[in-house]
């Protein structure tokens, strides 16, 4: 009989019978997805040499079997603890063990795992199992031509050899041997790098086949399942073989050894600076920042007059300074207690339409009047770059290109290598207008994924562009979104200065959360520190609130 029975039917669940006999099914098997009586399931499990999952059968349609607890086996646990990171059951709680820790539904626990799990088998099958199969495909090539590099070299030899003849054939035979040795040489630790890739793909591919199982048979051990990114975060060296080169020179009988020529040997170095390596990297580093959770309710850390009037944006210098700008041209650097630390004035007197701090902490503005960036170092206030558009929104990107938004005929993004303008994103092509033309003052940043977050206040969206441009999705859930800003985990922060909140937003623009509870009054600038706390200002209130979103 079919096993897909829905488990509120009442009356037809009494019909479920056992796949072997007559009688009524009181457990199920997950493995093998069929339902067996009590007296059949010795047999069943003795039938077949696979490892069989048995459960009873009221718990075939829990999406997330209850674990049972590891210090009382009898007991099934519905909570887990978030401190402790094991499951709990009544008795553990009744202990006192856990008194004040954070506790999580074991289902909700569950899921966060899974969701772990699938990442993982994700990042490995999509991003190190290409790798790996690339590089060993590069070094496998490596050893195949091999020999013809070194039949090159003896062929070079043996035309210089047969000029010399017999008085340099001592020396031929000499050259000869010490190629065959390189070859030797080269061969074996070429094989032995191609040996350690190998086996860690095999081990890579072995973790998927675990992983899928784990998913496959919703076995209770999800609980217990470890990541394995630490492991793996790291390659072995590659190893490359540099060809040896002969040297030739012209014969004389009288100095044939030193006449002969020199052979430069070949080598195996370990390529530090493969792209793969840090391609990967980047990945690992971002998947294990994702796993952070934000907190329920976000908590306000610090609160302060920053006495600037109508105070409009904010970036973040380190994790105790920002600069903050006002309704006029000045821009001013505070600390986390609000003190003043400097202040300058734009060169045009009216206020910047953006914010950015450099990687060596020097800030960016853009001076809407002059159709200029400008960069404050020392105190000092210069013309960076000359725009061909009136600048608003700006940012300096992992790499530190600077990201402009410039509005001339149109609204466009420029990127800027130094002085010079390498890209122009301009949203003409596209099917729909994402960014609404009389709207110039564009706010964005880029993600650490690479992706263009825009926060167009014209047309109430959020907007995510890949690198290229191109759009990848619109978030419209906020009334008014004025600034944004990303985490080190690859967040998106909005403020909507109608709704007096912040949207938080994954990297692909999804609404995941909105920071609400903070009593903010017209928010306006958003920006994250170095330790990934919020620091907003509102504009009504001239108040500066740095606020704990994440884990």
């Amino acid at each position: 009989m079919a096993t897909g029975e829905d488990p509120d039917i009442g009356f037809a669940q009494m019909l479920i019978r056992c796949k072997c006999c007559p009688n009524k099914a009181e457990l199920f098997c997950r493995s093998c997805d069929v339902n067996v009586c009590r007296n059949c399931v010795a047999l069943h499990t003795l039938s077949l040499p696979q490892e069989h999952v048995v459960i009873k059968y009221s718990a075939k349609f829990d999406v997330y079997p209850k674990p049972c607890c590891p210090k009382h086996l009898e007991q099934k646990c519905n909570l887990h603890c978030q401190v402790c990171d094991i499951p709990v059951c009544t008795e553990c709680i009744a202990s006192g063990e856990h008194v004040r820790h954070e506790m999580q539904k074991v289902s909700e626990n569950q899921k966060a795992k899974e969701g772990v799990v699938v990442e993982e088998i994700k990042f490995l099958e999509e991003k190190l199992v290409p790798e790996y199969q690339r590089i060993t495909e590069l070094i496998k090539e490596d050893i195949d031509e091999l020999p013809a590099r070194s039949s090159n070299l003896k062929s070079e030899i043996l035309e210089q050899g047969k000029e010399l003849c017999s008085a340099v054939e001592r020396v031929i035979n000499k050259r000869l041997s010490e190629i065959d040795a390189m070859e030797n040489k080269n061969l074996a630790e070429l094989q032995k790098t191609m040996s350690e890739f190998e086996n860690r793909l095999a081990v890579i591919l072995e973790i998927i086949r675990k992983n899928k199982e784990i998913l496959q048979f919703r076995q209770t051990d999800i609980t217990n399942s470890q990541s394995h990114f630490n492991k793996l975060s790291q390659l072995p060296p590659r190893r490359k073989c540099l060809p040896g080169r002969f040297e030739a020179k012209p014969v004389n009988d009288e100095k044939v050894p030193s006449l002969f020529g020199k052979l430069h040997p070949s080598s195996v170095k370990a390529i530090t600076e493969d792209k793969a390596v840090k391609r990967i990297t980047k990945e690992l580093s971002f998947l294990q920042c994702y796993q952070r959770e934000l907190l329920d309710r976000p908590e306000i850390i610090a609160t302060t007059d920053i006495k600037i009037k109508e105070p409009c944006l904010v970036s973040c210098l380190g994790n105790n300074e920002a600069w903050i700008s006002g309704c006029r041209g000045n821009m001013t650097r505070v600390d986390n207690e609000g003190s003043v630390l400097e202040t300058v004035i734009t060169k045009s007197g009216g206020y910047p339409g953006g914010l950015a701090v450099t990687s060596d902490g020097n800030l960016l503005y853009t001076d809407f009047a002059n159709k200029t960036i400008c960069r404050v170092r020392n105190g000092k206030v210069d013309v960076l770059i000359h725009t061909e558009g009136h600048p608003s929104g700006i940012c300096v990107t992992s790499s530190g290109d600077i990201l402009v938004a410039l509005y001339e005929t149109e609204v466009s993004i420029a990127r800027y290598t130094g002085t010079s303008k390498i890209q122009d994103i301009s949203y003409g092509e596209t099917k729909r207008a994402l960014i609404e033309n009389d709207d110039i003052w564009l706010r964005k940043t880029e993600n650490r994924n690479g992706d263009i977050c825009v926060s167009d206040l014209n047309s109430k969206a959020v907007v995510i562009l890949s690198q290229e441009g191109k759009a990848k999705s619109i978030y419209v859930k906020a009334t008014n979104p004025h600034c944004i800003t990303t985490d080190s985990v690859g967040h998106i922060l909005v403020s909507d200065n109608l709704q007096n909140c912040v949207h938080i937003l994954d990297s692909h623009g999804a609404g995941l959360s909105i920071i609400n509870n903070c009593l903010l009054n017209v928010p306006v600038g958003v920006s994250v520190d170095s330790d990934d706390r919020l620091w907003v200002v509102e504009r009504d209130s001239g108040k500066l609130k740095i606020i704990k979103y994440m884990k």
